[in-house]
């Protein structure tokens, strides 16, 4: 079985940010080390965080 991980990853090397739908769903996602992480709306929260708090730290 494999145990959950965590990945930190300093906001300064985010590139690529992007909003927009997928299948009726709000989606958030962005470029890290040239991989491409993808958070679609579930209703936990994460969407809503991303999108306040990353967004906001990348434009700076």
């Amino acid at each position: 079985m494999m145990m959950p991980s965590a990945l930190k990853i300093p906001i300064s090397q985010i590139t690529n940010i992007h909003e927009d739908t997928y299948y009726g769903s709000q989606r958030i996602q962005f470029e890290y080390n040239h991989q491409k992480y993808i958070f679609i709306y579930s209703g936990y929260g994460e969407f809503d965080y991303l999108k306040e708090n990353l967004k906001t730290a990348v434009a700076i």
